[in-house]
């Protein structure tokens, strides 16, 4: 089943790697495409919530370790509406990506509120 006519499932939850996966957009080991973006730093962030978006497999594979600015027009499309923020922030950077782990963590404290 396709969501709306789309080629691939994005809008349809599912468990297949091939269709959605993660994308880190601050790559693992970011070349010179990622200016002050040094090795330490991008340990520490690789992982984090905050640099992590769903994204159609197809469009991950294209986009690979790319730099942010390259990254943009893609992420920015995504029908995924917290995907497609990334994508409209001007830069990213450890500022940016703390702030939007701090927002996922209030919509998932909003969205699975624990029961007392």
């Amino acid at each position: 089943m396709k969501a709306k006519g789309q080629p691939e499932r994005e809008l349809v939850p599912n468990e297949e790697e091939d269709e959605i996966n993660l994308e880190h957009v601050l790559p693992e080991t970011p070349e010179s495409n990622w200016p002050g973006i040094d090795p330490e730093l991008a340990a520490a962030y690789y992982n984090r919530l905050g640099n992590l978006v769903l994204l159609q497999a197809k469009k991950n594979s294209t986009i690979g370790n790319a730099s942010f600015t390259d990254k943009q027009k893609t992420l920015g499309s995504s029908a995924f509406i917290l995907t497609a923020e990334v994508g409209k922030t001007a830069k990213r950077s450890q500022n940016e990506i703390q702030a939007r782990q701090k927002l996922l963590a209030a919509i998932a404290v909003e969205t699975w509120p624990l029961s007392t």
